[in-house]
Order: structure tokens, then sequence, then C-alpha cells
């Protein structure tokens, strides 16, 4: 990995951890997981298009939420890579 690029995902993995320790975005996804998962659960079990529509909404909150750490945990990887390209220069 080239300097440059790892110091971008470094950046970026810094952006997503800010994020995912927001109290807001915290509270938001909290909220619309359980938001999902009740109206799933009340939801008629011979509703088959809501449910599967509900599942769905939930489904692309996971996804998004993954994407994040996915971004967080690229830039952890970035780091140990830059700490090793800088200890090799010294």
């Amino acid at each position: 990995m080239q300097e440059g690029s790892a110091r971008e995902d470094l950046e970026k993995g810094n952006k997503a951890d800010i994020l995912l320790k927001n109290a807001i975005f915290i509270e938001v996804f909290e909220n619309l997981e359980k938001q999902f998962l009740d109206a799933w659960k009340s939801s008629p079990l011979k509703d088959n298009e809501e449910r599967e529509r509900i599942y769905y909404l939930y489904q692309s909150l996971q996804a998004l939420k993954s994407g994040i750490e996915n971004i967080s945990a690229n830039g952890r990887i970035a780091k140990a890579q830059l700490d090793r390209l800088i200890g090799k220069s010294k």
C-alpha cells in the first residue's frame, strides 16, 4: 500500500470512528433497530409483503452500520501499515 493511500484510509477511518462514537448516531441507530424489530414482530404473519419490507429496512440499516465499521477497520489497518513504513524509514 502506498503512503498516500494509507493516509487517506487512516483519515476516513478516523472520521468513521468519530461517527460510530457519536451519541446522536448511536441513539438514532438503536431507535431505528428497535422500531424495525418491533414493527416486524407486531406485523401479521399473513402480511408477507409488509414483513419483508420491514426486514429489508432492518437489513439495510445493518449494512449501513457495517459499511461504516469496515471503513473504521480499514483505518486501523492503514495506521499499522503507516507505522511500519515510518519505522522502516527511520
